[in-house]
């Protein structure tokens, strides 16, 4: 089994989202090929099998960030009846508008079964798949990286907080209290950055709001 993709990774063209939009983009096209082999024990001639594709992008996720153009879903199904031969199926891909996460590739997996065309020269015996035969495959389309021409992400991040004007906490008279933080990046892209907050026992976490 094989799965390509064309082009080899997602432009930042595409994903950088300026401006809300509802518009799908065209993403490009994944190459799925399968090859059927005969096991060396067995010498039955060109056996044919009835073969079903599963392909599913972003398994896992509650919304996938992409689709299939020939569905308009994270779903696709094809069924082909194949001899002993390679066989590669072709689908198109479309990218979903302003996607959150650019950070993790889109996966596409890849489920088939096989049932074996019954052999009437050999008292209508059916080919089945090996017992321990790859019955899925995974492959993964990552997003292109903003680290300049060195392909090396230097970032240059910096960090402020404040309590809305507050300087005094009275306890027992204020019951909330607003903490704002504000991170940017003056360099490239920075990838799995995270910002963790401690606060004394006497205080409870309520929620946090983002804001851009």
């Amino acid at each position: 089994m094989r799965i390509q993709f064309k082009p080899a990774e997602i432009a930042r063209s595409l994903f950088e989202c300026r401006e809300e939009t509802s518009s799908v983009k065209t993403l490009g096209d994944a190459n799925v090929c399968l090859r059927i082999y005969e096991s060396p024990k067995n010498r039955l001639g060109d056996l044919q099998s009835s073969v079903t594709f599963d392909l599913t992008l972003d398994p896992g996720r509650q919304s996938p960030r992409a689709i299939f153009e020939e569905t308009k879903t994270r779903n696709l199904t094809r069924v082909r009846v194949l001899g002993l031969s390679q066989h590669c199926e072709t689908v198109k891909l479309r990218l979903l508008a302003c996607v959150e996460d650019s950070v993790t590739p889109i996966t596409l997996r890849l489920n088939f079964s096989l049932v074996g065309k019954p052999i009437s020269s050999f008292g209508n015996l059916r080919p089945m798949l090996a017992m321990d035969a790859q019955r899925y495959y995974t492959a993964s389309l990552p997003f292109e990286k903003n680290c300049g021409t060195d392909h090396v992400c230097q970032d240059d991040l910096g960090i402020s907080f404040g309590f809305s004007g507050l300087k005094t906490l009275l306890v027992g008279s204020t019951l909330e209290l607003n903490m704002r933080v504000m991170v940017w990046n003056d360099g490239e892209d920075s990838y799995g950055t995270t910002v963790t907050l401690f606060y004394p026992p006497g205080l409870s976490y309520r929620r946090v709001a983002g804001s851009k």
